[in-house]
């Protein structure tokens, strides 16, 4: 959410400003003159579509694209896009009556309304509603059964088939699953769960001291405390839930319960092709990794998570032993240095890279061959394409971009390194004393407070950011700089990357502008 205060009414304005310059086209979407205070505004998820709540005397109102709504004595809750963009919801209030608006439309009128929430496909939505001590959810529009207590969020398949929430009654609760209740507990514990295809729904219910995963309507077997929440693999055919009983902690996979542990220090974590799991434990202090129920060797500690390739035939960590640390991949050690960090895999770890200290020095580790020696290199990372290799490299005072071992001294201090989409270029932010700049290539920027906001085109030698004089912003692209605004939003590239757009405000007014670039 984007907020500021200002006094207005909002009026839909359209047609292209006189005195554009030239290359950057103006349309303003709404000015604020001075008859009521601007609360918030709210872009959608598509750029172009734009919202506002203000108020003006006793009454709030909601602006979308310009247009304004009807007048409320309240709007309680923000401008809700859907996914889509293409609807809109918001809680609204007169008197001692509520509603969920709709594109403009009001609904049934509740004693209280909250939660708002669209599907992740944008053709259904929910909220939540109460009268006097009944409550309601509002689903598509038609109204469900009631209940004692409703409890948010409401959860949407990914499919969006399915809305799964928390009721209640007489004291108990118990989880709705698309209009139909399943079995009742004291509790039941946020999060629910549904599968990747949707077709799976898991959580946890509570009586008393006992906790249960349920998986579908299907109760497990008790236990004590719930360490990690059901977890569906990516495939959907498998879950798995970490939990404790007495002084042990142990996964249950697909229902079965594997090997007891003193302590998990590790989520239980799934490949990418769900025919793996594993986790890292501690036994009478010493670590290991237990990969598809197999322990691994022990170490004096695991210093990293777990790794999966996304082929999912690989898996690596990183594990200290007798005062040195090293990387392991598929049960083989790397070699050893005093301390590795930043592990870092191409797709089925055809390439890897790490970066490590020995002797009070740093470098980069890629491919098994050592880089040039630093007081300190980070933010290491392999190109999208996976060909080439960066990272920022420091000794003596001076930051380098060490481009595929090849290093580039900056002005000052090195920021938000970044490869171009298509992996031909690195560009980066060089902060200098209290002023930012972005270096692309062989191309230095104007210098601003702050820079942000990086946008990349199908172009290699495009791109768009945004830059900050104290509190003013501008869109830097193609070469070209925008007029200062208060603020700006959303910007994207169009035209087959021939101009770029985004939205702005300066003072009471909303614009919409458009840079060609060439």
């Amino acid at each position: 959410m984007i907020t500021t205060t200002c006094l207005a009414t909002l009026w839909l304005l359209s047609g292209l400003e006189a005195g554009n310059s030239a290359g950057i086209e103006t349309r303003r979407l709404a000015s604020v003159p001075q008859d009521a205070k601007l609360k918030g505004v709210y872009p959608g998820p598509d750029q172009r579509r734009l919202g506002l709540i203000a108020r003006r005397g006793a009454k709030e109102f909601a602006v979308v694209d310009g247009i304004p709504g009807e007048e409320f004595d309240s709007i309680s809750s923000s401008l809700t896009f859907s996914p889509d963009s293409r609807n809109v919801a918001y809680l609204a209030r007169n008197g001692s009556e509520q509603y969920a608006v709709i594109n403009g439309l009001r609904g049934e009128p509740y004693d209280l309304v909250l939660s708002p929430t669209f599907s992740p496909n944008s053709a259904r939505f929910a909220y939540a509603a109460s009268r006097g001590t009944r409550r309601y959810v509002v689903l598509d529009g038609h109204r469900g059964c009631d209940y004692d207590s409703l409890t948010p969020p409401f959860v949407f398949s990914p499919d969006s088939r399915q809305l799964a929430y928390v009721a209640g009654r007489s004291g108990k609760e118990f989880v709705i699953n698309e209009s139909a209740a399943q079995e009742s507990f004291d509790l039941v514990l946020q999060p629910l769960s549904f599968s990747a295809d949707g077709k799976h729904l898991g959580y946890v219910g509570v009586d008393g001291a006992k906790e249960f995963a349920v998986v579908d309507g299907v109760k497990g077997a008790e236990f004590e405390r719930l360490l990690q929440p059901v977890t569906f693999s990516p495939d959907s055919n498998h879950f798995a839930y970490v939990v404790r009983r007495g002084k042990r902690d142990y996964a249950v996979l697909d229902w079965m319960k594997q090997e007891e542990f003193p302590r998990f220090l590790s989520p239980l974590a799934f490949s990418a092709d769900s025919r793996h799991a594993g986790y890292v434990t501690q036994e009478q202090g010493r670590q290991q990794v237990v990969l598809d129920g197999v322990r691994g060797e022990k170490f004096e500690k695991i210093s990293s998570g777990l790794y999966f390739s996304a082929c999912g035939k690989h898996v690596a960590f990183s594990a200290r032993q007798s005062g040195r640390e090293f990387v392991v991949i598929d049960g083989m050690k790397e070699p050893d240095f005093d301390a590795v960090a930043s592990l870092t895999f191409t797709g089925c770890f055809r390439r890897r890279a790490y970066v490590a200290w020995q002797n009070g020095r740093s470098f980069a580790v890629v491919d098994g061959v050592r880089g040039e020696d630093f007081e300190r290199v980070q933010q290491l990372q392999f190109s999208p394409d996976q060909k080439r290799t960066a990272y920022v490299g420091v000794a003596k005072g001076v930051s380098y971009a060490v481009v595929d071992g090849l290093k580039d001294p900056a002005e000052g201090v090195i920021d938000s390194l970044m490869f171009t989409p298509d992996g031909s270029r690195v560009c980066y932010v060089d902060r200098n004393g209290a002023k930012k700049r972005l270096v692309f290539g062989e191309s230095k920027g104007d210098e601003f407070d702050d820079v942000m906001t990086f946008t990349f085109c199908g172009r290699p030698d495009r791109m768009a950011y945004v830059g900050r004089h104290a509190r003013k912003f501008c869109v830097v692209a193609g070469g070209r700089r925008s007029q200062d605004y208060d603020e700006v939003w959303n910007p994207v590239f169009e035209n087959q990357d021939k101009s770029l757009s985004f939205n702005a405000r300066d003072g009471n007014e909303f614009w919409r502008v458009t840079m060609t670039l060439e």
